[in-house]
């Protein structure tokens, strides 16, 4: 048998709240404002999120793959190509999708340097298979952001009234 359910006590009635207009609000705890910070890294949603410049895929029973490195991006920058596969970041072993994610949870802080060894296929132009011939490769990306371009010469345009005149000029 199970016992009563009881009664919730009413707001300010527990330990460390207060009710409206008794004078102790300040107990209150402030939260953030919804969507006023990133969920990835805790920093305010205005800033950039960090950037790393490659995406990984994984196929079932294959290793995981870096793959669409970006021009001049981190990943390029610190020597990784499309075809590498991932062997391990910050130092932790990727085997799996599940592995890679829970290590950029760890790493992934712009400015943070995290060693990324990976197997380089000594044929880039052949789909990679478990026991071809590969060179180990260990290197040292850091963590950038990613900027929006800022076009200095152009106004905001924020409603249909500062389109209005631009349209007008075009025909």
């Amino acid at each position: 048998r199970t016992p009563p359910l009881q009664p919730r006590p009413p707001v300010g009635d527990s330990p460390g709240t207060s009710r409206p207009g008794s004078g102790s609000e300040s107990q209150v705890p402030k939260l953030p404002q919804l969507g006023s910070h990133s969920s990835i890294t805790g920093a305010p949603a205005d800033d950039p999120p960090p950037w790393i410049g490659f995406l990984v895929k994984q196929r079932k029973g294959k290793p995981v793959i870096i793959e669409d490195v970006a021009h001049d991006g981190p990943a390029e920058n610190a020597g990784l190509r499309d075809g590498d596969v991932l062997v391990s970041l910050g130092g932790e072993p990727v085997s799996t999708m599940k592995d890679f994610w829970r290590a950029m949870k760890k790493h992934k802080f712009i400015g943070n340097v995290i060693p990324v060894a990976v197997d380089r296929p000594l044929d880039p132009t052949k789909s990679f298979r478990l026991g071809d011939g590969t060179t180990a490769l260990t290197v040292d990306l850091v963590v950038g952001c990613k900027q929006r371009k800022v076009f200095k010469d152009v106004p905001p345009l924020r409603t249909a009234a500062d389109i209005a005149p631009i349209l007008a000029d075009a025909a």
